[in-house]
C-alpha cells in the first residue's frame, strides 16, 4: 500500500503540481465544518477515523499549495444547522461543509450556502445520479458529491464463516449460538422493505397516497419478523446505533448490519476477522440498503480568495486519481468520479460495496429514507419500539405507520 501511495502521489504532483495559467495560488486558511451523526461525536475513535479519511483529500492539496491551512471541524448533523445559521448572521460561517445530500439542499433552500461550483468537464465526469441529486431547479448545485457511503452487512468470521444471505438463515445461525444484532432506528431498517416486498407501500404513503391491500400485508409481515426476531435469545436489538457497533467491535456480537463508514474502526478491532458482505434477501425480494452521499457545501462568509481556494480544493478531491487514492486506502467509500473504474479485482470489500451501490439503485427506499423528516421519524421510532418489545401489536402499529407517514406527506405539500 505504501508503493500504491507513492505512486499515486507522484501522480498528483505531475498533474496539479501548478496553478492553471491566469489563477490565482490558492492559499489562506479554509474553516471546514464536518457533519456527522451526534453519537459519533461522543466517540473520539470515530472522529479520529473521519479526520485520517479527509486527510487523504487534504495532506496532498496542501503540499502542493504550502500556503493554504484547512481546518476541520467536526459538527453533529441535528445541530449543525442552527450552528451554521448562527454564525452566518454573525460573519463567522465556514467556508466549507462536509454533509448529506439532504442537508446541503435544508442549507441552500435556508439561504444559508452558496451554489456549488466546479468546471463543466470535471462535473460531466462525476456519478451523474449524484449531481441530480443535488441540481435545484434553477440549475445550479447544491453540492458537489464527493463520496458515496454504503449499507451492508458485517460479520466476525472467528464466529460465523460465512454471511447469511437470506432473513430465514439469518434467524438460523442465531437459534445456532451466533449472537446476531439489529438497529431499530428506521433509517438503519429500511434495508428490511424490499425483502419483504414493502418497499412500494412505505413510498407510496410517503407521497401522500393509500397502500394497496397487499402492501398493508408486507409491512406487516416486516414488523411480525421483527417482534418474532426479537423473541430469539440470541438476537440483540438496539434503539441506538453505537452500542451495537461497540459490542460487535469487542467480538460480542457475529453479525451486525453495518455501514462503509464504520469499517475503518471496526477494522482496528477485528483485523482479519472482519467479513463484509451483502444483506440478507427476504421471503419476496432483495434487500433495500440506504446508501449515504456525501457532499462539499459551500459557506456565505468566504472572502474572495477564501473561495477561490474552496473551489480548488474540493474539485482537486473529485479529480479521478484523488478519488482513486481515497477509494484504494480506506475501503469504506465508493468514488463519484466514474472515469476510473471502482477496482473491484483488488478488493473483496470493494466488490461488496459497489454491489450494493448497484442493488440500492434499484430501489426508491434511498429517497423516501431522505425525505422524512425528524417528526416522523420520531414518530416511527416510538412505533418500531413498540413491536419488538411487543407493547403494540404489529397490525396496530401497521395502520399506525401509514397513517403517520400519509399525514406528514400531506401536510408538507404546498
Amino acid at each position: 500500500m505504501a508503493s500504491l501511495g507513492a505512486a499515486l502521489m507522484a501522480g498528483l504532483v505531475a498533474s496539479c503540481a501548478t496553478a492553471p495559467q491566469g489563477q490565482e495560488e490558492p492559499g489562506g486558511v479554509l474553516f471546514v465544518y464536518v457533519a456527522l451523526p451526534a453519537w459519533q461525536i461522543q466517540q473520539p475513535e470515530t472522529i479520529d477515523a473521519v479526520i485520517e479519511r479527509l486527510d487523504l483529500l487534504r495532506q496532498p492539496f496542501l503540499a502542493l499549495h504550502p500556503s493554504v491551512r484547512i481546518q476541520l471541524i467536526p459538527f453533529a448533523e441535528d445541530q449543525l444547522i442552527r450552528q451554521v445559521h448562527r454564525r452566518t448572521w454573525e460573519g463567522l460561517g465556514p467556508d466549507l461543509l462536509l454533509v448529506t445530500d439532504r442537508m446541503a439542499l435544508d442549507l441552500r433552500r435556508l439561504d444559508l450556502s452558496l451554489p456549488a461550483t466546479a468546471p463543466a468537464d470535471l462535473i460531466s465526469q462525476l456519478d451523474p445520479t449524484a449531481v441530480q441529486r443535488l441540481r435545484q431547479a434553477d440549475g445550479q448545485l447544491a453540492g458537489l458529491p464527493l463520496l458515496l457511503e454504503t449499507e451492508q452487512a458485517c460479520f466476525n468470521r472467528s464466529l460465523l464463516p460465512e454471511s447469511p444471505t437470506n432473513l430465514q438463515a439469518l434467524l438460523q445461525v442465531s437459534a445456532a449460538g451466533v449472537p446476531v444484532g439489529l438497529s431499530l432506528m428506521p433509517r438503519e431498517l429500511a434495508w428490511l422493505l424490499g425483502g419483504f416486498g414493502a418497499d412500494e407501500a412505505i413510498a407510496a404513503a410517503a407521497r401522500g397516497e393509500a397502500p394497496s391491500p397487499q402492501g398493508r400485508e408486507a409491512v406487516l409481515q416486516l414488523l411480525q419478523w421483527l417482534a418474532d426476531a426479537n423473541l430469539q435469545e440470541q438476537v440483540s436489538v438496539f434503539t441506538a446505533e453505537e452500542p451495537m457497533l461497540r459490542r460487535f467491535a469487542a467480538g460480542e456480537l457475529g453479525w451486525i448490519p453495518c455501514r462503509s463508514s464504520d469499517l475503518t474502526r471496526l477494522r482496528r478491532s477485528l483485523a482479519g476477522d472482519l467479513g463484509v458482505a451483502g444483506l440478507p434477501r427476504g421471503p419476496r425480494g432483495e434487500a433495500t440498503p440506504v446508501n449515504t452521499l456525501r457532499v462539499w457545501a459551500f459557506g456565505r462568509n468566504s472572502s474572495a480568495r477564501q473561495r477561490r481556494t474552496a473551489e480548488r480544493w474540493t474539485s482537486f478531491s473529485v479529480t479521478p486519481i484523488v478519488q482513486r487514492r481515497l477509494t484504494l486506502q480506506t475501503r469504506g467509500s465508493l468514488p463519484v468520479n466514474q472515469v476510473l473504474p471502482v477496482p473491484v479485482e483488488s478488493s473483496a470489500i470493494l466488490r461488496t460495496l459497489e454491489a450494493t451501490r448497484q442493488q440500492a439503485g434499484r430501489t426508491a427506499v434511498a429517497e423516501v429514507v431522505r425525505e422524512i423528516d425528524g417528526e416522523q421519524l420520531a414518530q416511527i421510532q416510538r412505533l418500531i419500539n413498540d413491536v419488538a418489545f411487543q407493547t403494540l401489536a404489529p397490525e396496530t402499529a401497521t395502520e399506525h405507520l401509514f397513517e403517520a407517514l400519509i399525514t406528514g406527506a400531506r401536510a408538507a405539500r404546498p
